[in-house]
């Protein structure tokens, strides 16, 4: 198996992302991917669903929702967009 890592373009994406795959596209770790999936999508996380114990993405909410990251990026420069960090658990339990 080779080591070298190779970045995916939006045509290669598969149609169900994991965190790996969107860590990878999005060349963040799968650590950032995951407290995005944490994220309620109102707050700016990744619309996603459980598969098992697992999360996923459907490719086009995902690429609906990074362009949209990438408009509030471009509109208040490359600074850290300021989310209300309102995770999904928090939300279910209201």
């Amino acid at each position: 198996m080779d080591n070298k890592t190779t970045f995916l373009t939006m045509e290669e994406l598969p149609d169900v992302l994991d965190a790996k795959v969107i860590a990878q596209y999005m060349r963040v770790s799968t650590k950032q991917v995951y407290n995005w999936f944490d994220l309620i999508p109102e707050a700016g996380g990744i619309p996603c669903f459980r598969l098992g114990k697992s999360r996923r993405a459907r490719k086009d909410e995902f690429l609906q929702w990074f362009e949209l990251v990438s408009k509030q990026r471009e509109e208040h420069g490359n600074d850290k967009i300021n989310l209300r960090l309102l995770r999904r658990e928090d939300r279910q339990g209201a």
